[in-house]
């Protein structure tokens, strides 16, 4: 199951999202994965909203974290994966986002639970988020939009 659940959010964050499927229905009702599908497709729901379809790749980084980010139109998402076995923080940094303040919101996967983190002001093109914690085997989503947008 993990290894499915990161190919979904890998193929929804790439520049032409593509996702897994498996015509084992029952596997995964069984299994309790069909309400992790919600969450994958109202996060694709709100990037195909937020662009009109465009889906421009954008640099990020996090030291210890894997990260892949994708602008839709003016909003920015980001994907952040604890592959290892340890908590792990790392400063984020997300580039080309432009000057200004911008709102940041994470949503948890596993919960679909959303977080409204404090307003955060992006500088020389590039935005940072500090320390940003995941569980082991855990991952986020970052949706970072343009204050007022």
């Amino acid at each position: 199951m993990y290894d499915f659940k990161r190919g979904l959010w890998y193929g929804l964050f790439s520049p032409t999202p593509i996702l897994p499927m498996s015509w084992w229905w029952e596997f995964f009702d069984g299994n309790g994965l069909t309400p992790y599908f919600r969450g994958v497709r109202e996060m694709s729901d709100r990037m195909l909203e937020a662009g009109g379809g465009s889906f421009e790749r954008v640099e990020v980084r996090a030291e210890v974290i894997e990260s892949y980010g994708i602008r839709c139109g003016q909003t920015t998402f980001v994907y952040l994966l604890n592959n290892s076995s340890r908590k792990r923080t790392s400063d984020l940094v997300v580039s080309s986002v432009g000057r200004g303040s911008f709102s940041v919101l994470s949503f948890d996967p596993s919960t679909r639970a959303y977080r409204r983190m404090s307003l955060a002001r992006g500088g020389k093109g590039a935005l940072t988020i500090p320390k940003v914690t995941i569980e082991p085997k855990h991952d986020l989503i970052f949706t970072i939009t343009p204050a007022g947008g």
